[in-house]
């Protein structure tokens, strides 16, 4: 569990067995346990930053980088994105990713 959120999964799941055991409510909360205990390592958020690709030089990815510093900087809560194509709203994902409070 704590491995894939290193990983940086977006999202993890019970197998079968566990959902369907005699402790599913149990089963569910050790799993957000460690997913906080994860997400509070320091450890973390260093993995997380040296994933980000470096900006390529066009005005996209440049407000996106911005996105991401506003968002570390603020610790703000959610963003909205108004997209045609959905292309802003998946690179402002990108780069915002782990970055919400």
């Amino acid at each position: 569990m704590a491995t894939a959120v290193y990983d940086g999964a977006d999202a993890v799941m019970l197998s079968a067995e566990t959902a369907a055991g005699q402790y599913p409510l149990e089963a569910v909360a050790i799993m957000n346990r460690i997913i906080l205990e994860v997400e509070r390592d320091p450890y973390f958020r260093k993995l997380l930053d040296a994933r980000q690709p470096v900006p390529e030089a066009n005005t996209e990815d440049a407000i996106c980088a911005a996105l991401r510093t506003i968002c570390t900087t603020l610790a703000v809560a959610a963003i909205v994105t108004y997209t045609a194509s959905g292309s802003t709203s998946l690179r402002a994902a990108a780069n915002v990713r782990q970055r919400l409070s």
